[in-house]
């Protein structure tokens, strides 16, 4: 697999569509990064669709840990009926009660993704729209998911992805109803119809070519794809499908992009070496990402008396009153963090901070929750404690639930104290609150885990934010009948 164009020179290619989270790479993830690498694939958009809202957080995660991959989230439209039971015809109007109970799980499901969306390395979202060819959800969802995601769009000034199969007429409509020449985007596998050609170049759209364009009976397409400007062009894989000539049959994977650039170069009659220079461009465009790599969050910042540690922008929350909601810097100091730091990055920011002056403690928080990476809290908060230094973690409590793991245990020689968001004084206000993929069990699992906590460490302090409303004098007396003390943030 050459990653060299007709002049020697090595190809600069960015796979602006991959689906990296799929089961299909779950085995050689790795082995398949550093192929794409060696073919010249230096950036990768992986698509944070499929499995409910779970596609997206994987995405997300695949993203914050890696240099070079971007994510986005949505619901793919195969999965417009959110999860719900249904059956019968995709044409049909959908009952009183499907209607009822989808309009609450998209109210979860937005919550989810709006707030996962303001995560540094999220650049689009996507992919949406409509598929009129498999059905596999009612078409009525289907487009009422679609005019959602178009809005919440605009609504973060963020670009979309679009998908659209055997239903390019309507999606055309939407776009242009929804005004979503606002946030712009990409037709994603752009099949060549002309509608869809014509509304997506006067909205300002991108296009995204896959290995479809190698196809032996894709003449059509290459045709159409030779009149559209060169500078609203991006490649992409879709990996693990649609792997391009001389590839087909096999499973799809970013390397593979490399064919997509060199037959655009054929298409257009330039180079292959100019085919994936534009084509990078134009994907940086379309993903903004000048004004993403500007953001540098700090890892290690004073508050008050403490030393703060900032380890990830990840969460499986999504607080109504979360500071993310207000952007990336908070009470003065950038926190969006493009990668996250491994341990050892981490420790040095903190001895850096702690060579200035003196700290009561070090803390561990940030935009998001610290225990998504409990081996980094464990290993940098165990160099601290060996200082001497007292070591706290802020937590939204979820951590043993979302890792099936006894964190609690594994902890106890780096962390001296848990401060735990409690957020509400029952399960029913936290859910409103609160939000997440986990439903009832999370406001068990918080509980749960400020009583081991409490066992294990002694030190626990429950919180609730003062302006939501929270009935504080019951979550104090809940706080306070699993051994913890409280508090009004």
């Amino acid at each position: 697999m050459s990653k060299t164009g007709e002049s020697g020179a090595e190809l600069d290619l960015f796979d602006s569509h991959a689906h990296l989270d799929f089961e299909s790479f779950a085995s050689d993830l790795e082995a398949v990064l550093a192929r794409a690498r060696g073919a010249g694939v230096h950036q990768i958009t992986t698509i944070g669709v499929g499995r409910g809202t779970e596609g997206a957080f994987e995405a997300v995660a695949q993203a914050a840990s890696r240099s070079g991959i971007w994510a986005t989230v949505g619901v793919h439209p195969h999965e417009a009926v959110l999860g719900l039971d249904w059956s019968g015809d995709a044409s049909a109007e959908p009952s009183s009660e499907l209607q009822k109970d989808w309009d609450e799980a998209w109210a979860r499901a937005e919550a989810r993704l709006s707030s996962l969306a303001l995560h540094p390395r999220v650049v689009a979202i996507g992919e949406v729209g409509l598929d009129f060819h498999y059905d596999h959800s009612p078409r009525a969802l289907q487009r009422q998911l679609f005019r959602r995601f178009v809005r919440m769009a605009r609504r973060i000034d963020k670009p979309l992805v679009i998908h659209a199969r055997e239903a390019e007429d309507e999606v055309a409509a939407i776009l242009r109803e929804e005004q979503a020449q606002q946030c712009g985007g990409v037709i994603h596998c752009f099949s060549g119809d002309e509608g869809l050609g014509e509304v997506g170049l006067s909205l300002g759209f991108f296009f995204g070519l896959t290995g479809v364009i190698t196809f032996k009976k894709a003449q059509k397409l290459r045709d159409v794809v030779a009149a559209l400007p060169l500078d609203r062009l991006v490649i992409e894989t879709d990996s693990p499908y649609l792997a391009p000539v001389p590839y087909r049959g096999k499973r799809n994977e970013p390397a593979y992009v490399a064919e997509v650039a060199r037959t655009l170069a054929r298409i257009k009659g330039i180079s292959a070496e100019e085919a994936a220079r534009v084509t990078t461009a134009n994907a940086r465009r379309l993903y903004r990402l000048d004004e993403r790599e500007a953001i540098q969050g700090q890892l290690a910042y004073r508050y008050g008396d403490a030393l703060y540690l900032n380890v990830t922008n990840r969460c499986t929350l999504a607080c109504r009153f979360c500071l993310k909601l207000e952007g990336s810097d908070v009470l003065g100091v950038e926190l969006g963090l493009l990668e996250e730091p491994g341990s050892g990055e981490l420790l040095r920011a903190a001895e850096a901070e702690l060579s200035r002056g003196r700290f009561d403690e070090v803390v561990f928080c940030g935009l998001g929750e610290p225990l998504l990476r409990p081996d980094v809290v464990a290993e940098v908060g165990r160099a601290l404690k060996a200082k001497g230094l007292r070591v706290r973690v802020n937590t939204d409590g979820l951590g043993e639930l979302v890792s099936g793991r006894a964190l609690l245990d594994e902890l106890v020689d780096s962390v001296d104290a848990f401060s735990v968001s409690l957020n509400a004084a029952d399960g029913q206000a936290y859910a409103r609150l609160c939000p997440s993929q986990y439903g009832a069990d999370a406001f068990d699992g918080v509980c749960s885990f400020i009583r081991r906590a409490v066992e294990r460490y002694g030190e626990v302090t429950a919180t609730v934010v003062g302006h939501t409303n929270v009935d504080a004098d019951a979550a104090r007396r809940l706080a306070e009948s699993m051994g913890a003390s409280f508090r009004v943030r």
